[in-house]
Parts: C-alpha cells; structure tokens; sequence
C-alpha cells in the first residue's frame, strides 16, 4: 500500500547555517513519500543558491517570498 503524501515545510529568513541544521536533519527520515518545501521569506541571503548548491533541488522545492511577512 502507498504511504499518503506528507510535505515538510521549513520557514526561513536569512539564515542559512540554521536551514542546513534543519534540512540535514528532515532528509534523513526513511518515510518513502516526503516532499520538502522551503519558505524564504525575503531572505537578503540567496536561500534558492544555497539549496541548489548544497542538496539535490529536485528534492526540495523552495518558494521565494520578496517580502519578510510577519
């Protein structure tokens, strides 16, 4: 049987030491059907850069806000 959809959705404004910690962590469960969004929320750091830099972007999905919304 298929295991339902689960979405990780990881909120983040320019901090990208903390994302690593995050992201690093989340990509290790063994749960066979995880997407994983990123939520730059106005970053000033290229969060979109260091995503596809770091990990296999196809994996994680990052929507980028222009504006910090509180």
């Amino acid at each position: 049987m298929k295991k339902p959809l689960v979405s990780v959705l990881i909120l983040t404004f320019n901090h990208t030491d903390l994302l690593k910690n995050c992201l690093d962590s989340v990509l290790k469960s063994d749960y066979p059907n995880l997407e994983f969004i990123v939520s730059d929320n106005g970053s000033k750091e290229d969060i979109t850069g260091f995503v596809k830099k770091n990990y296999s972007y196809q994996k994680i999905k990052v929507v980028r806000l222009e504006e910090n919304i509180e």
